[in-house]
């Protein structure tokens, strides 16, 4: 033998066993072991939803599983990461018979490099807390050489302590923890491990607390750990009476084997006379991975939705009218983007799938970790999803097209032939904004005192203001995306205008300008001209007007964009197109009743509203906002304006005069009364 592999074989071994339940970054060498916890259970339905065939796939291939040979893995919905240390104790052989055996989770590391003394404190846990976790940041508090000299100076390594008493605090901490079951576990202690009282009695007394069963020890002390812990969980298991504890109470085992590691490690300590090292914690805030997506066949037609819960109900309705005029010879991928939508309405929307439909979610926090999200301005009836489009070539690297829709929208064609439709070698294909270009031509404000002639102008810099287009349907050349710097030239276009009056689509139409394929108006039919304006042919070019009107009469997207909605306004033309396929959503009966009960708490006011009561805050302030006349109630004096007195510009407005005075633009109306000002955002 070599001298090489004599010293090799002299080298101290460590494995440190990471515990998982779900995919989360990979924490793997010579040192970390992860192991796959409950995988027994793992296709079984739980508390985080039933884990999907991709995720159990990517857990088999990449870690060990706590289901082989001798094994408690089928209960680990009550003793959580307990099953990888029952399992490391009877199956230590398949780990290599280290002489150290330690114990992490995919949530919770050991600062190891002593570096996370400047981090925030997590409030409720009181440890440390990073937002997330990459390998580049687990390098910062992490070094394998470091690990073995840590090892090889202190035997024993157990996570930071916190200062509080053990036993007040197990009594005080959850409502689902009962002292009764700790009190039952001492008296165990005492009656099969009497050589622990002392150490018990200890432990409970101190203001010192260790938690999250983190440790490190050599095998032999790690054997008599776990003949001590099991026996007490196993007699304990049965002495408690689980029928009436919730899912969280019903793990109380697991929490008591944190006291249990800790009176262990008490003992160790007063009976061996041994020094504990204790290394600080870290929790991990968000450990989701960042998968890379692939298109599923290379004929997909590849479709990108963003969605908040509130809206999660109307995207059903569009998928409906999505599926309902497809081609079922055409396969398509549906990847929705979001960040707060809740389980039961994503089943809902899951269950939509069909053999040639797949949809898939995707929280995109996850994507953009590194982009500073305060700097996405909103106001009016936006929300900050408008701007998740701008990251779809980074999400979407491995696709050649992804076509976005806004959510608001019914599809009457089949929408595989605008994916198929020829870009003209263009990075983005899009329609005209007509509202916008009618705005313009009509010198309306874009925001107090300023045109949207000098906005575009000015602002935003457009060559030609009549090529601005709607961002609401925009098929991405992904690769000419990436060429362009999208993504950072939207970023820093952002940064400079601060406050764009159309939020991203201003932004967009900034920097595509020389790169923009116009599709036909048919695709993207702005339903709100046909409501506010029975005059619209005075307020267009003709060429536009004429290609509008076709494209009204025969649309192959309707686009209810702006605040009035066909749910929240069921009675304006080409509403009942949309209830149409309403009407064939599991969500039906919930979006009629959410509307009734907006319009009956949040006073919503139009000619179909009939409630003639008036409370006392109508009385001192309110309005009625329709299609033929503003009244506004101030004090019990009602004021009535005819719309057709209402212009573009100024009715009468003087600043110095706050008696009575009226400012209207596209967006608002604002009235002056007695000095007060009363602003009136138009739906």
């Amino acid at each position: 033998m070599s001298k090489e592999s004599k010293d090799n074989k002299n080298l101290t071994t460590v494995k440190i066993l990471i515990s998982y339940h779900k995919p989360a970054v990979l924490l793997k060498d010579e040192v970390l072991t992860p192991i796959h916890v409950g995988r027994a259970l793992a296709t079984e339905s739980s508390k985080d939803g039933s884990m999907s065939e991709e995720d159990y796939k990517w857990m088999l291939e990449n870690m060990i599983g706590d289901d082989t040979g001798d094994n408690i893995s089928h209960l680990n919905r009550t003793l959580n990461e307990l099953t990888s240390m029952y399992w490391a104790w009877k199956n230590y052989d398949k780990l290599g018979n280290p002489d150290y055996i330690g114990f992490m989770h995919y949530r919770r590391i050991f600062d190891f490099l002593d570096k996370s003394k400047f981090l925030p404190i997590n409030r409720y846990l009181g440890i440390r807390e990073l937002e997330n976790l990459d390998e580049g940041i687990f390098r910062r508090y992490y070094d394998k050489e470091k690990i073995l000299e840590i090892v090889k100076d202190n035997k024993y390594i157990i996570s930071e302590h916190h200062k509080s008493n053990p036993y007040n605090h197990y009594k005080t901490a959850s409502k689902y923890c009962h002292i009764e079951d700790y009190d039952k576990c001492l008296q165990l202690i005492e009656k099969y491990f009497p050589e622990y009282k002392e150490a018990s009695d200890i432990y409970n007394k101190v203001n010192k607390s260790y938690f999250c069963n983190m440790f490190i020890m050599p095998k032999n002390e790690f054997f008599s750990l776990c003949d001590f812990l099991f026996k007490i969980i196993f007699k304990l298991q049965k002495e408690i009476d689980f029928s009436n504890y919730n899912i969280q109470g019903s793990r109380v085992l697991a929490y008591i084997s944190e006291w249990l590691v800790a009176i262990f490690f008490t003992n160790l300590k007063i009976k061996n006379n041994i020094e504990i090292k204790e290394i600080p914690p870290i929790y991990i805030k968000d450990t989701d991975t960042v998968k890379e997506l692939y298109p599923k066949n290379k004929d997909s037609i590849c479709i990108c939705f963003a969605c908040n819960d509130a809206y999660a109900i109307y995207l059903e309705v569009t998928l409906k009218s999505l599926i309902e005029n497809s081609n079922k010879n055409n396969y398509y991928e549906i990847y929705i983007f979001e960040t707060n939508i809740a389980e039961p309405k994503k089943q809902k929307i899951l269950s939509m799938t069909t053999d040639n439909i797949n949809i898939k979610f995707i929280n995109v926090t996850k994507y953009i970790r590194n982009v500073d999200k305060i700097k996405f301005f909103i106001h009016r009836h936006f929300s900050v999803e408008a701007y998740y489009r701008i990251f779809i070539p980074r999400i979407f690297k491995n696709f050649n097209k992804i076509l976005y829709l806004d959510i608001d929208i019914i599809i009457l064609d089949d929408i595989a032939n605008l994916y198929n439709s020829n870009t003209n070698n263009k990075m983005l294909s899009a329609v005209l904004d007509i509202e916008i270009i009618r705005a313009v031509y009509n010198k309306s404000f874009a925001k107090h005192k300023i045109t949207f002639t000098n906005y575009l102008t000015n602002d935003i810099k457009l060559k030609n203001i009549y090529n601005y287009f709607q961002s609401g349907v925009l098929l991405f050349d992904i690769k000419k995306c990436i060429n362009f710097n999208l993504e950072e030239k939207f970023l820093e276009k952002l940064n400079e205008i601060k406050e764009p009056v159309n939020i991203e689509q201003d932004i967009l139409n900034s920097i595509c300008q020389e790169n923009i394929n116009f599709l036909d108006l048919s695709w993207n039919v702005e339903w709100i001209l046909g409501i506010y304006y029975n005059n619209l042919e005075d307020m267009l070019p003709v060429k536009i007007y004429n290609e509008y009107i076709k494209a009204y009469n025969n649309p192959k997207i309707i686009h209810y964009c702006d605040r009035i909605k066909p749910w929240n306004s069921p009675y304006y033309q080409n509403a009942n197109i949309w209830w149409k396929y309403a009407r064939m959503v599991d969500s039906y009966e919930e979006i009629v009743y959410h509307n009734i009960w907006n319009r009956n708490h949040n006073n919503y006011n139009n000619y179909y509203y009939t409630d003639n009561r008036i409370s006392i805050a109508d009385f001192i302030l309110s309005f009625v906002n329709n299609e033929n006349e503003l009244s506004i109630m101030f004090l019990g004096i009602k004021i009535r304006i005819k719309k057709n007195f209402l212009q573009e510009n100024y009715i009468y407005y003087n600043k110095k005069d706050r008696i009575f005075s009226i400012y209207s633009n596209d967006r608002y109306t604002r009235l002056t009364i007695l000095g007060i000002k009363i602003t009136i955002k138009k739906r």
